[in-house]
């Protein structure tokens, strides 16, 4: 039987270029890819993606020097997931 993984990318958005890369080499050795914002609503159901993180097989973090915006908890979107993660 065939596995597909489910990947979570988390990063800042303004690394996009690299997300970009990242997702279409995943994609093409037949990964599943999960970006926050191109994969969920979350003006609709705004804790989608913490589901979407433990569901998924592996996630990656991409960091760079940037923190990123800070949420409603106090700390930046990357920072959440990343703590999901762990949790």
């Amino acid at each position: 039987m065939y596995f597909k993984p489910r990947i979570f990318i988390s990063s800042t958005l303004d690394i996009n270029q690299i997300r970009n890369i990242t997702q279409n080499v995943l994609e093409e050795t037949g990964a599943e890819v999960i970006l926050y914002e191109q994969n969920l609503t979350p003006s609709i159901k705004e804790y989608t993606y913490r589901y979407d993180i433990n569901e998924a097989d592996f996630i990656i973090f991409i960091f760079d020097n940037r923190y990123g915006s800070l949420t409603n908890a106090g700390i930046s979107g990357t920072h959440e997931e990343w703590d999901i993660a762990i949790g």
